[in-house]
């Protein structure tokens, strides 16, 4: 869960780059299994800011194709390990947007 403002950098008659910023809510679960030995349940939250840019490519007056990237902070964590690693989750996204 998120909560994100996207900043319009140039409303161009073609292109549209902007930016986003925000906060956001992770929960995770890693379940790991070992033969012979009852599953291992690990389960996290975090709460951290989250970032990207993007650029809409406007295909006429009411529709865009839009490119995001977002990196928000995230764990990595090897099996039975208690301690994770701190990283930062990548997410590149695509999408058809409809203007009034």
């Amino acid at each position: 869960n998120s909560v994100d403002l996207q900043l319009i950098l140039y409303k161009g008659d073609v292109v549209v780059p902007f930016i986003i910023g925000g906060v956001i809510h992770k929960q995770t679960t890693m379940t790991t299994t070992k033969d012979g030995e009852a599953p291992t349940v690990l389960h996290g939250a975090s709460l951290g800011p989250q970032a990207g840019a993007g650029m809409g490519f406007r295909l006429n007056r009411q529709f865009s194709f839009k490119v995001s990237y977002v990196v928000s902070p995230g764990e990595k964590r090897k099996p039975f390990e208690e301690k994770a690693t701190k990283v930062w989750d990548p997410k590149l996204t695509f999408g058809l947007t409809y203007e009034l």
